[in-house]
């Protein structure tokens, strides 16, 4: 049965239940399914869309953890250094060349002026992989089917992230820390919200965030004034729908700002800003998705284009699985990480 369902998606699932004529459920699943999938209904795999639609059910379910995400960012960092790992941070990789003959990467990396020079048997490689032929100093002709698979990926999405600020007296009209709403204009627009005391924001303030799905290629072709413009729309824009739909005066605003595909590829160096990972229709997911093997030698890769996804949780279990590997082809195989 799974095997028939792996090239379906959850519209083929409606047609078997009958429900593909209800345009409410169908609305409804495209809300949750683009946060996941970075699809809607008509293209998410089958397999894919189930798994994230049952993890909100009971008995598992999903948790807010206090401080947020980077609660768990600074658990990982914590444990890292208790094996004696060595984090570095401001360090943008130039590129990375392989030395046959030494059977090592060289990986060449910047921090403001300072050049420095990292060697390695293996290289784990994490942001977006449609970065990685940008970075590689020797392609070879022979893996030219990689290379064509990487640059035919599918494009992905980029975000545009509301930051805000309010007093707590200023939000009485909500009765959750998650919101999703719908809109002719944005689509899908992310709401989440700070708890009292979870580290997020001052006592008696609230942080606000939301976030939308665009095309990266909309921010990249603009002039400075056109972006400084087209950013502060999206601002005023975004600022009015949540005034509407949690009844906020528009004075009640402690801070405001808004992040675009700009902004995250400055932030991040990921190409184009792009977010989320690979959208997981049919074509790419599971048997048919990256691996997290490459044909060059030692080079791995891991993220949220790798499985299992996206999300702090997701990346780092695609990281212990390659980290697994590794150690594999060095004959570790009983082992605990």
């Amino acid at each position: 049965m799974t095997g028939f369902l792996l090239k379906s998606s959850m519209f083929d699932l409606l047609k078997i239940c009958g429900s593909d004529k209800d345009q409410r459920l169908i609305k409804f699943l495209n809300l949750q399914l683009k946060l996941y999938s970075q699809e809607n209904v008509y293209k998410t795999a089958a397999l894919y869309g189930c798994t994230v639609l049952q993890m909100s059910q009971r008995p598992h379910g999903l948790w807010h953890l206090k401080d947020s995400m980077q609660a768990l960012s600074s658990a990982l960092e914590e444990s890292l250094k208790q094996t004696n790992a060595k984090i570095l941070f401001n360090q943008k990789v130039n590129s990375l060349e392989y030395d046959v003959q030494k059977k090592l990467w060289e990986i060449d990396s910047s921090s403001g002026d300072k050049v420095n020079k990292y060697y390695a048997h293996d290289v784990i490689y994490s942001p977006p992989p449609q970065g990685l032929l940008n970075l590689l100093v020797d392609k070879k002709d022979k893996y030219y089917k990689y290379q064509n698979r990487l640059n035919n990926l599918p494009k992905p999405s980029g975000a545009l992230v509301f930051y805000s600020a309010l007093k707590k007296e200023n939000m009485i009209n909500i009765c959750s820390n998650h919101y999703q709403f719908i809109s002719e204009e944005f689509g899908s627009l992310f709401i989440s919200l700070s708890e009292e005391g979870d580290g997020r924001a001052p006592l008696g303030e609230i942080t606000l965030i939301a976030s939308i799905f665009t095309r990266t290629q909309d921010w990249f072709d603009l002039e400075k004034d056109q972006y400084i413009f087209k950013k502060n729309q999206y601002l005023n824009k975004i600022s009015k729908a949540l005034e509407e739909k949690f009844n906020i005066a528009s004075e009640d605003w402690l801070h405001r700002e808004l992040s675009t595909p700009r902004s995250f590829e400055r932030w991040t160096n990921r190409p184009k800003g792009i977010v989320g990972g690979l959208g997981q229709n049919p074509d790419i997911f599971g048997l048919f998705g990256l691996s997290s093997r490459t044909p060059f030698e030692g080079l791995w890769l891991c993220g949220d284009s790798i499985y299992p996804g996206e999300g702090t949780a997701g990346v780092s279990q695609s990281a212990l699985m390659v980290s697994k590997q590794i150690l594999a082809t060095r004959g570790i195989k009983n082992f605990n990480l």
